[in-house]
């Protein structure tokens, strides 16, 4: 039998293992994202309407990745869930003080001063940024939180959902950015005190 044969093969049947568990992973995760993304769909027809859940395939999506990466990422996706539940607590006239409630009520795109909208996002990330671990996954999990806030922001605001969405990294990677700075700098003073 010649060697190349042999090695040919070996190579082979390692890509339809590798295929065959990467199938698996996706099936387990398209499961557990529905576990996520079936209470996330229903509250979002509850407090927002029919109209907002034709954005619930991107909420999917985005869980499925989550779900399929594991990880610091999954874990900052549910940190960016509990987030993004806020958002469904809060009514729409703070998240939106600029908006009419008339046209609120129609669903319609009401926001007068984008800033508001963008301040709003930047709130709810720099409050996010607070909660990030430290060590080398802190990037990964500021990631996960940002695709799990999205993934329920999307369907909250969809409206308006770009200049939140802006103001949601903006706040999340200036909270990243501050924390660790006051890290370095806390940690370079307790050196020169000894």
């Amino acid at each position: 039998m010649p060697a190349e044969w042999t090695v040919s093969t070996a190579a082979s049947e390692y890509v339809h293992a590798r295929r065959a568990y990467e199938r698996g992973r996706l099936r387990t995760s398209v499961r557990r994202a529905l576990l996520v993304v079936a209470p996330v769909g229903l509250v979002t027809y509850l407090v927002t309407g029919r109209a907002a859940l034709t954005w619930l395939p991107v909420t999917l999506a985005a869980w499925v990745l989550a779900n399929w990466r594991g990880g610091p990422l999954l874990r900052g996706s549910f940190f960016g869930l509990a987030g993004g539940a806020v958002t469904y607590a809060l009514p729409m006239s703070i998240l939106r003080a600029y908006c009419s409630p008339e046209m609120m009520a129609r669903g319609e795109d009401c926001c007068t001063n984008p800033t508001a909208c963008l301040a709003a996002g930047a709130l709810v990330g720099f409050a996010l940024a607070l909660t990030l671990p430290g060590g080398s996954s802190r990037w990964r999990t500021a990631a996960g939180m940002s695709l799990g806030v999205a993934s329920v922001a999307i369907l909250r605001c969809s409206t308006l959902f770009a200049g939140e969405a802006v103001g949601l990294m903006a706040g999340l990677i200036a909270g990243v950015v501050a924390a660790t700075m006051a890290k370095l700098w806390l940690g370079t003073r307790g050196h020169r005190a000894t």
